[in-house]
């Protein structure tokens, strides 16, 4: 080797985490499977909506000559407002929309919320933990009131935390 040319040690970047990292760490992973846990929660609500006699009676002849396959179990792909769902009364359909859209919309904000936690709780380990918990509970307050959007307005508070 020569004179000019120095081996350099590899850089190691350390973290040293808070003793209280573990409650951020249990409040992300509270969110993560609160997030898995609603999916069957709406697919009850399909399944009730969507059930068998619903679908053979509305599309079983139309399925079967255009597509020569058997009807899809549970309506799907409809997600709410698909040529399904047009089909069904007002409440049911009112009322698997407001299931589907509490989902969807955990789906869309989990993505910022969990990394939101785990990189806050570095530095405010108490905060993050405790807003993660906050928005856990005002997820289960607001997947779990009335369909209508007045109650609704009541647990979506803490769920924006």
């Amino acid at each position: 080797m020569a004179l000019n040319q120095v081996k350099k040690a590899p850089e190691v970047l350390y973290l040293k985490f808070d003793n209280r990292y573990g409650l951020v760490m249990m409040a992300a992973a509270a969110l993560a499977l609160e997030c898995y846990i609603h999916a069957p929660i709406v697919v009850r609500f399909r399944l009730r909506v969507f059930n068998k006699k619903f679908m053979q009676e509305n599309f079983g002849e139309e399925h079967s000559k255009e597509l020569k396959t058997a009807l899809p179990d549970a309506g799907f792909p409809d997600m709410g407002n698909g040529r399904y769902s047009a089909k069904l009364s007002y409440k049911d359909w009112f009322q698997f929309n407001v299931a589907q859209r509490v989902h969807q919309n955990f789906l869309e904000a989990i993505g910022i919320i969990i990394p939101a936690t785990l990189i806050a709780g570095v530095k405010f380990p108490v905060y993050a933990a405790a807003i993660g918990g906050i928005h856990f509970l005002g997820r289960i307050c607001l997947l779990y009131t009335s369909p209508s959007p007045r109650d609704r307005q009541k647990s979506r508070m803490p769920s924006s935390a």
